[in-house]
């Protein structure tokens, strides 16, 4: 089962370049771990939450999550790297989730498969397995093309 971190952040506009800029430096080391699937920085353009920037990072087991704790808390203490100190000289606030994630429904029909995956929900983001899939709510496989969500 895939492991997911979901950070979501309360930003304030003069913190903004710094918070991108460190973001975008995590995301590029965690890119290189080992059982690294994806992660993404996303920023609210409309809607009513207080949160205004959201960011993912997906290990494919619990081993390489735990992993990847390990080895970012390193990285950090390597680089003098101390997150809560920079959120509380930014005020920026963290609220921190890790969720497990899998298809949610696979539904075959008329010939088709139907996968509405777990995270198109609220997130628009989709197993990379899937590659066909829109990374909208759903998307159409013909049959023959059917693949394994599981790894």
């Amino acid at each position: 089962m895939e492991k997911v971190l979901i950070d979501e952040f309360i930003v304030p506009e003069k913190s903004k370049a710094a918070f991108l800029e460190g973001a975008r430096k995590v995301q590029s080391f965690i890119r290189t771990l080992p059982g690294f699937v994806e992660g993404f920085i996303y920023e609210e353009k409309d809607g009513e939450s207080q949160h205004n920037f959201l960011t993912t990072a997906v290990s494919e087991s619990e081993e390489t999550f735990a992993n990847a704790k390990m080895d970012v808390a390193v990285e950090f203490k390597k680089r003098g790297y101390d997150p809560q100190e920079t959120a509380k000289r930014l005020k920026i606030v963290r609220l921190r989730s890790t969720y497990e994630r899998s298809p949610l429904l696979i539904r075959e029909a008329r010939g088709m498969i139907l996968l509405v995956d777990s995270w198109s929900i609220g997130l628009a983001v989709t197993h990379p397995a899937w590659q066909a899939v829109s990374p909208r709510c759903f998307g159409l496989l013909p049959k023959r093309q059917k693949r394994s969500p599981m790894r």
